[in-house]
């Protein structure tokens, strides 16, 4: 997401608590997520004002329970799901497949902020939020991100390994810059890692990935070595 002032990043990053250091980039500056964090952040930010509202306006005193119950289904009962369905029937590349799984990230720190958010406003210690803190409840999305881009990649490193045919088995020198698909595919994973993955995604969700897609490497290696191809 691009923004060009200070003040477009208070509102879109600031506000709720999605930034990873304290330090205000330089501008114009370009977030790790895209639109989509920020606008499911206001709908849910305006969610849990407007039922503090409700309950407060009732005279009741002690409503926290209530709202984080309600917050809780809302995030993983109705964004979880449109999430993943915009996971399911919108994502088609690399690239957008890798910016989900960015914000699915990004929304984990957000997720934090709206039950501290509501905690606030409902007269609620802090302390009380840190010690009741619930599993990430958009689990379902951020997973479908994550298989989504390792299928990707999966799908793009088999079309070099198509190249273990040409292989010759019985060669009595290695080649001295080891075997062609072997390079493609190195080469492939140093370009989308050092280009934008490396950029957006957090360590631990590319180290996931990544180990997702050599795993299915080495199957194919492996594969090919019992097969009948190989004598």
């Amino acid at each position: 997401m691009y923004m060009k002032k200070e003040y477009e990043y208070s509102m879109n990053v600031l506000s709720f608590q999605i930034q990873t250091t304290d330090i205000i980039p330089a501008f114009p500056y370009v977030a790790p997520f895209s639109s989509t964090v920020p606008d499911c952040c206001r709908i849910v930010r305006s969610f849990i004002e407007d039922s503090v509202s409700f309950m407060s306006y009732g005279g009741q005193l002690e409503f926290y329970d209530v709202v984080k119950k309600y917050l809780d289904k809302l995030l993983s009962e109705v964004l979880d799901e449109a999430l993943l369905k915009l996971i399911n029937t919108s994502v088609s590349g690399v690239s957008q497949a890798m910016q989900m799984a960015a914000n699915m990230a990004v929304m984990e720190r957000a997720c934090d902020f709206f039950f501290r958010h509501a905690a606030q406003l409902s007269g609620v210690p802090l302390r009380m939020v840190e010690r009741s803190r619930r599993q990430f409840p958009l689990r379902k999305a951020r997973d479908a991100a994550e298989e989504t881009l390792s299928g990707l990649l999966k799908a793009k490193v088999d079309g070099f390994m198509t190249l273990i045919e040409n292989v010759n088995w019985m060669t009595d020198d290695p080649p001295q810059d080891g075997n062609e698909y072997v390079n493609e595919v190195i080469m492939y994973l140093e370009t989308v890692v050092s280009t934008t993955a490396s950029q957006i995604l957090p360590t631990q969700v590319l180290k996931r990935v990544l180990l997702d897609v050599i795993s299915h490497i080495s199957e194919m290696i492996v594969g090919t070595l019992v097969s009948d191809s190989v004598k």
